[in-house]
Order: structure tokens, then C-alpha cells, then sequence
């Protein structure tokens, strides 16, 4: 059941890659900052700047990690984004939706994918502050 999920999700990782890119890159979210916290305690702040995801994990596990990777994003709904990236140092993609009213995110991610850390993610929390830029 695992190896399955893990294909199912493979696949549409890629399926999403390939439409984005029939369709123009997106940044929607350039000029919004903000801070969120997962389930799980893991703290990350993000600054959205000329098409990059610049994130720092300020708490959690991870605490101190931070990168920046090229985003695409898409609106569907108010206040509501998608947004996806592929982590090039270890080939992970994570797509998380934003729900700016609610203050609320959910993430979906394979990361390490090939390797013997291989996850998959499927979580969600709080946005703790956020200063939106709506484009």
C-alpha cells in the first residue's frame, strides 16, 4: 500500500510539473512574508521575493535549515493559494495551500524521493502572522 501511495504521488508531482509547464510561471505571492508552525511543533518563516521561496526554519527538528527555491503559485479561491517547489539539493516537491482568511496551511510533499529517507508528508497548521501581497 505504501509503494502505491508513493507512485500515485510520484505521478502527480510530475503531472502537475508537466501542466505548469504548458501554462506561464506564476509568482502571486512575491512581496508576502509570513511565519507558520506546524502540527508537529516545526516553526518556518518565508519571504516571497522575485519568483523564489526563501524560507528558514525556526523551529522544530529542522530549526536553523534554510533555502530558497523557484515557487509557481496559483489562486482558487479568496485569500486562498497553491503553491508548489522542487528542493533541488535532494530532489523533494512540496506543494502547500494557503488559506490567508483562516490562517490555516496544508502541506503535501514527497521528500528524498529514491533514497532510504524517503517520506511522505501530509500535514497541516497555523499561520501564525502574514503580511499578503496580492498580485
Amino acid at each position: 500500500m505504501k509503494k502505491l501511495t508513493t507512485i500515485i504521488l510520484v505521478f502527480v508531482a510530475i503531472s502537475f510539473q508537466a501542466i505548469a509547464q504548458d501554462e506561464e510561471r506564476t509568482n502571486l505571492l512575491d512581496g508576502t512574508s509570513m511565519d507558520y508552525t506546524y502540527e508537529n511543533g516545526g516553526g518556518v518563516h518565508a519571504d516571497f521575493v522575485n519568483g523564489n521561496f526563501n524560507y528558514k526554519w525556526t523551529a522544530g527538528p529542522n530549526e536553523g535549515v534554510e533555502g530558497s527555491e523557484d515557487y509557481m503559485s496559483k489562486k482558487i479561491g479568496d485569500k486562498l493559494y497553491m503553491i508548489g517547489f522542487m528542493v533541488e539539493a535532494n530532489k523533494s516537491y512540496v506543494t502547500i495551500v494557503f488559506n490567508f482568511k483562516k490562517k490555516v496551511f496544508s502541506t503535501s510533499a514527497i521528500l528524498s524521493p529514491g533514497t532510504d529517507k524517503e517520506m511522505i508528508l501530509f500535514e497541516g497548521g497555523i499561520i501564525k502572522q502574514v503580511v499578503l501581497k496580492e498580485q
